[in-house]
């Protein structure tokens, strides 16, 4: 009986060692999805980018560009948001898929997916801008229809 608690007790102690290990590989295969994505570059690239469609919208803040810039690199920098991306993504994804989403972003069909993503979410962002500045109108009368219905409805005491 003592033989078989101790065993037991071997096995209890060895747990938070594998659990720790596992963890660890887990953490190991985000780093190397993030590294793999040019994860740094492309955080580089969104920041400037984002920074420039701003600037387009607000050419006020033009002298500030470097100021600005030099901001978001001091607190955006991939040095300060790593350990970040490391956590969201394993969260997110299991070993095995960290492990696959690496092997695409080896392929050169997945580099240039990520070398791209950056433009095509400015892109993207530059779209819907465009689509919600022509139809701003069209909101605005709706949301005074909707002003004028809620004067009207009876309020409950």
């Amino acid at each position: 009986m003592k033989r078989g608690f101790d065993v037991f007790c071997a096995l209890w102690m060895m747990l938070p060692i594998a659990g720790g290990a596992q963890v660890e590989s887990h953490r190991a295969a985000a780093e190397e999805l993030l590294e793999a994505m040019e994860m740094e570059t492309m955080l580089s690239q969104s920041i400037e980018g984002l920074l420039a469609i701003h600037l387009q919208q607000n050419p006020d803040l033009r002298p500030y560009q470097q100021t600005v810039l030099e901001f978001f690199h001091r607190h955006m920098s991939w040095e300060n948001l790593r350990e970040d991306f490391v956590a969201i993504y394993s969260q997110e994804f299991s070993e095995e898929e960290l492990v696959e989403l690496t092997a695409f972003y080896d392929t050169p069909t997945g580099k240039k997916a990520a070398r791209s993503l950056p433009f095509l979410m400015a892109k993207g962002a530059d779209l819907v801008r465009t689509r919600v500045q022509s139809n701003i109108q069209e909101l605005h009368q709706e949301m005074a229809r909707k002003a004028g219905e809620l004067e009207q409805t009876p309020q409950d005491p």
